[in-house]
């Protein structure tokens, strides 16, 4: 199926959908793969030991002597803010999703030196993610006496816990994924390569598992005709009303699609009212059509439609009317295949409940 843009051309550009002004947050949080973390803000707080670790520690000592905090967790959380590693750190905060809880223990070893232990815990949202620990010996003179300041030590440790979370790729979107056991959307979402005239450009991961994964398609001519689809889990109870949840997905759309609107001089209004569409005898959802006008730039459309497929909503967000709109959604409907419900999903839901 082809479908025709000759006669659809704009010169202004104006985003309606929350879908695509959060594209552009999740473009720039997966460009700098190299060093992940740049764009992660995270708290740090201070913990006790894992059993795990006092063992590792204790394994060492003739005398299981070993010390809490023979560096201050405020030093490490300085040197954290110094290496750059993170986008923001805050000290005994909870205002991040991301979480470091730091633990160290230090002791003479039976060969006579001093070893120190890091413990670096991860969560998300209070989820446990990662646990990683290092160890490094404290240098010595001729003099058998240490010629390390607790600074040195410190920032050893913590370069090596960095080196080895980089290569875990502990702080991206997969790893998140993974480590929550969300849905897997790298592998088990199937959307199309084309869409009638429509080439697939990218699906990328929300930095968020409750938000999911969006794909954009791209048109070869007009470069504002765009269509993203947003494939994220329901969050409500297993009784919960499904034409409800997507109605207000809807209002929710139209409701921030007006704050943009009047912040930007425009008058939105709804082309087509909110109503139920159906792309085909397995696939009904829901569809709301806007526009947005002024009296110094061309009339601008985008039309949203929502459906579910097993505890997943799909979104699809075009930025055309719904003359064009509706056979690239029954299209798409055809064909795309989401996720089956997460361990993740079933225990929240359970929670829920």
């Amino acid at each position: 199926m082809s479908f025709s843009f000759s006669w659809y051309r704009r010169r202004h550009f104006f985003i309606l959908s929350a879908a695509f002004s959060l594209w552009y947050c999740l473009s720039s949080h997966a460009h700098a793969d190299s060093t992940p973390s740049s764009d992660i803000s995270v708290s740090v707080f201070s913990t006790y030991p894992s059993d795990q670790l006092a063992t590792s520690c204790n394994d060492i000592s003739p005398l299981g002597a070993c010390i809490e905090d023979g560096i201050s967790p405020d030093l490490f959380i300085n040197i954290i803010k110094e290496k750059g590693w993170f986008k923001a750190v805050m000290a005994f905060n909870e205002l991040y999703d991301y979480e470091l809880l730091i633990a160290h223990m230090n002791t003479l070893s039976d060969k006579g030196r001093v070893v120190h232990f890091l413990e670096m815990t991860l969560l998300w949202r209070g989820m446990e993610i990662n646990s990683t620990s290092v160890d490094t010996e404290s240098h010595q003179d001729h003099d058998g006496k240490s010629s390390d300041s607790k600074e040195d030590i410190a920032t050893r440790l913590l370069s090596r816990w960095y080196a080895k979370s980089d290569e875990n790729h502990l702080f991206t979107t997969d790893f998140l994924y993974s480590a929550l056991e969300a849905s897997d959307y790298t592998r088990s979402l199937k959307v199309p390569q084309k869409l009638g005239d429509f080439t697939r450009f990218d699906t990328q991961l929300y930095p968020d598992p409750f938000k999911g994964a969006v794909t954009r398609y791209i048109h070869p001519t007009f470069e504002d005709a765009l269509i993203d689809v947003t494939v994220y889990p329901l969050i409500a109870k297993a009784s919960a009303n499904r034409d409800t949840l997507l109605q207000q997905a809807l209002h929710d759309d139209w409701k921030k699609a007006s704050e943009v609107a009047h912040a930007r001089g425009l008058n939105l209004s709804k082309d087509k009212p909110l109503t139920t569409f159906t792309a085909n005898p397995r696939a009904t959802g829901w569809r709301i059509a806007m526009k947005a006008e002024s009296q110094t730039s061309d009339t601008i459309y985008a039309t949203t439609y929502v459906f579910t497929q097993h505890d997943k909503i799909i979104k699809i967000s075009t930025t055309f009317p719904t003359a064009l709109s509706d056979p690239i959604a029954r299209t798409l409907m055809e064909t795309i295949e989401v996720p089956t419900p997460s361990p993740l999903m079933e225990q929240v839901r359970q929670l829920l409940n």
